[in-house]
């Protein structure tokens, strides 16, 4: 097999002497839609003229050429008709039989070169016969037809499965190789035939025995030596062919001289196919009316975008019909005045979005195949940013209350937005399904070899800022890094890659009315789907339901169907409670949390309180799983020798908000301050609650802010204490009381959320009542006391050392597995 990727390499091989070919093309005889977007938008699979397609092979260099259309003759007899003398060939549908009409598999066989003066009849016999593979096969063989297994590893109607692969081996000995498949699935064809033997066909021929009373189990005589491109659009003639430099015929490739076929195949991505269904759809609406060509004309940036998928100049109409579809612009602009589209439809909202690219985005050469295909898909892909732009800038200034109450409307246009996308990802999906497909068969098969890895691709959406998750995010990454576990930590943002993460550049950042300090940063939809595709991702992962996460979630369930992990790592619905106090937004909070968690295959709690939380609110239980976070033991460790001082520091460490229980340390604070001189007290962080508690503390020298710390700086801030106090509510773990446990330090922690899990209350620290300032000062004044507290720091550590960051990560890949 020889894989070519341009131009150049493809007329190099199309000018060499031989016999060139491309087994497998489709023309406007092709009429019946047969997926999702074609049966959808009622359109035919191709508009290509066979005369059209007869020259433009020709003219690159082919020998000959023959249609392969759907269930039909026609387009070759039509050719006949005009002339040209074409090999008589069809791509049948037939069927493996089942009792359940439904569950029947579908598979397309290319048959090829029938006898001219009884091609008519023969058809009508297989016609008959195509319903039941068995048959079709045997009347084959009796007749000496030629044919061939079509893209064997492409599930026609989602019914493929080993057992029928299995038998097909049995039925066929020529399998095509398809250049509108992706590589993986084609060297993975290319594998499993060559390395086939008497002894697995003997074994494969007694496990199918009464389905097949005439199995082909000479390994010898199978191949996988020639090649079509599958081409749907008349640009894509010929980019893959089947080459042979002593055949004169079809009839030679399969026999004789079929010892000398080179198959010179030009794989495909997403992209091609995704350029290919938008091609199909314009040429066929263009086709059938006449004014949506004109009015295309009128827009320049129109204009440009038919040109490049139907490789025409858009016809432009006489003065007249421009005053009249100028003033009916104006009377409405929306794009119903686009005639021949449906409102809703893909290649409407292209159009719509594509007006207000700007038109240096058109200017770029146009090339053949997967040059084009590629330039579409940017061009596609800033339609679609720029449309997912325009609806969050619309709700950047909507207060959290509307957006939550008003749901239908933001539904709604969410739904509008998946539309743009639909083509591409369903383009995805059908290269991804058939490449699993590959794996499955090839390790069914040949069980002894690679039998493939995890790649698990985590996205975070606050991977670099300053919290609890950001922390064990980074942990993993450096842990990924140095693993051989293929782990990809995914992230938005401009910053360059510390730890190995991949970064999609933001389309759009959005300070978020609870958090302005911390921005929300959208990337482009279409380059994370293209991404996981290529990254071959086995496992998606979620850190939180921001825009990543979301993104993460609509690629493993809807287009990749792939396992989908997600972790409660943060409660948001009790933040938004705190910040609004309003327990609507609450519960409304927690509906979209369900929605989303529920999605999932595992949801990942870090306490027993996050996950009798997560059941109290309708998360199934099944799939809930306690996984304990990590901190780097090696960072953080008690100071070689501690200071021995009078005085007493007490540390806080988090994002300094409202949520944080800030409000209720306060006074707490104060009145310790009050009573006892000896203490210190240092907050470690920002955020925007700080302000007030500067104000607050105002006219106090022995309460110290530092800001953000990172590095030595705060491992030195946390090893310096001699108390540590986490006051919140809302945690679903506490990262750094954790990370001042390993520094020897003691914590106080709260009774409600997750930190409290990590405390044995009394012995390495203690647990004192939520939302209560008095709580907080009993349970801190006992422990002033160098000696107990030099005790507590012992036992804390202890009792941290197996929280190690390789000891987390070996947990979280162990849920994969």
């Amino acid at each position: 097999m020889i894989s070519i990727r341009t131009v150049e390499q493809q007329q190099l091989w199309l000018q060499k002497p031989g016999f060139k070919i491309d087994l497998h093309s489709h023309t406007r005889f092709s009429s019946k839609p047969t997926n999702y977007l074609t049966k959808k938008l009622g359109i035919g699979e191709c508009v290509t003229d066979p005369e059209d397609a007869y020259k433009t092979a020709l003219a690159m260099g082919l020998s000959t050429y023959t249609c392969t259309d759907h269930d039909t003759i026609d387009g070759n007899l039509y050719l006949r008709d005009k002339g040209y003398n074409v090999p008589i060939s069809v791509e049948v549908t037939a069927s493996f039989p089942h009792k359940n009409y439904r569950n029947r598999c579908k598979i397309h066989v290319l048959t090829y070169d029938l006898p001219s003066n009884r091609a008519q009849s023969i058809f009508e016999d297989i016609d008959g016969l195509r319903h039941n593979v068995y048959d079709l096969i045997d009347y084959y063989d009796q007749h000496d037809i030629l044919y061939m297994a079509a893209h064997p590893f492409y599930s026609v109607n989602d019914q493929l499965s080993v057992e029928v692969f299995e038998q097909m081996l049995l039925l066929f000995n020529h399998f095509e190789i398809n250049g509108s498949k992706g590589e993986k699935t084609n060297k993975g064809l290319d594998y499993i035939i060559q390395h086939l033997d008497s002894a697995l066909l003997t074994k494969l021929a007694d496990k199918h025995s009464r389905f097949i009373s005439n199995p082909k189990i000479s390994p010898h005589h199978k191949q996988c030596s020639k090649a079509g491109q599958d081409a749907h659009i008349q640009r894509y003639i010929g980019r893959s062919f089947t080459y042979n430099p002593v055949a004169k015929s079809i009839r030679d490739l399969f026999e004789h001289c079929s010892s000398s076929n080179q198959v010179v195949v030009r794989n495909s991505l997403p992209c091609n196919l995704n350029f290919v269904l938008y091609c199909v759809g314009i040429d066929y609406k263009v086709r059938n009316n006449r004014e949506l060509e004109q009015l295309l004309s009128l827009e320049p940036r129109l204009s440009a975008l038919f040109s490049m998928l139907t490789g025409k100049i858009p016809e432009r109409p006489p003065l007249p019909v421009r005053t009249y579809f100028f003033l009916k612009s104006k009377l409405s602009k929306t794009t119903q005045t686009i005639p021949g589209l449906l409102q809703d439809e893909p290649l409407t909202l292209l159009c719509h979005s594509i007006t207000r690219l700007p038109l240096a985005a058109f200017n770029v050469e146009h090339k053949n195949g997967n040059g084009l295909s590629k330039r579409f898909y940017h061009l596609l892909k800033q339609g679609v940013d720029q449309a997912v732009v325009s609806f969050i800038e619309k709700q950047m200034h909507t207060p959290i209350r509307t957006l939550l109450f008003n749901p239908c409307r933001t539904l709604g246009t969410i739904a509008d937005l998946e539309k743009y996308i639909l083509p591409y990802g369903i383009s995805a999906r059908i290269f991804h399904e058939t490449r699993s497909f590959t794996k499955r068969v090839k390790n069914n098969l040949y069980p002894h070899g690679d039998p493939g890895t995890i790649r698990v691709g985590h996205f975070f959406d606050t991977f670099h800022e300053v919290n609890g998750p950001a922390k064990y995010a980074q942990g993993l990454a450096e842990l990924a890094a140095k693993s051989d576990i293929d782990y990809q930590i995914i992230i938005c943002g401009s910053k360059e890659s510390l730890y190995g993460e991949h970064h999609f550049p933001p389309v759009l950042s959005y300070a978020s009315e609870l958090y302005p300090d911390q921005k929300l940063r959208f990337p482009s939809f279409m380059d994370v789907i293209n991404h996981c595709y290529l990254e071959d991702y086995t496992h998606f992962h979620a850190a939180t339901p921001g825009p990543l996460g979301l993104m993460a979630m609509v690629a493993a369930k809807h287009i990749f169907q792939v396992p989908f992990f997600v972790t409660h790592h943060t409660d948001f619905a009790r933040y938004l409670r705190n910040f609004t106090q309003d327990s609507h937004i609450e519960e409304a909070t927690w509906q979209f949390l369900k929605f989303f968690y529920n999605q999932s295959d595992i949801v990942f709690a870090l306490s027993c309180d996050s996950k009798n939380s997560l059941i109290d609110h309708g998360i199934a239980e099944e799939k809930i799983r306690l996984l304990k976070r990590g901190i780097d033991m090696k960072r953080f460790v008690p100071p070689p020798a501690p200071a021995q001082t009078a005085t007493y520091t007490i540390t806080t460490s988090c994002r300094i908000s409202m949520e944080k229980g800030l409000d209720n340390l306060t006074p707490a604070i104060l009145k310790l301050l009050e009573k006892r001189p000896d203490v210190r007290w240092k907050f470690v962080g920002d955020g925007p609650y700080k302000p007030h508690l500067m104000r607050t503390f105002a006219t106090t020298e022995r309460v110290e802010f530092t800001g953000f710390l990172s590095g030595d700086d705060y491992v030195s801030a946390i090893q310096e204490s001699d108390l540590f106090v986490f006051p919140s509510n809302t945690d679903t773990f506490g990262q750094t009381p954790m990370e001042a446990q390993a520094c020897g330090v003691p914590v106080v922690v709260t009774n409600r959320g997750g930190p409290k899990d990590n405390v044995l209350d009394g012995e390495n620290g203690i647990i004192v009542e939520g939302k209560s300032s008095l709580a907080l000062l009993e349970g801190i004044e006992p422990l002033l006391d160098k000696s107990l507290l030099q005790q507590m720091g012992k036992k804390a550590r202890a009792y941290i050392s197996d929280r190690s960051f390789e000891n987390a990560f070996k947990e979280l890949c162990s849920h994969y597995h």
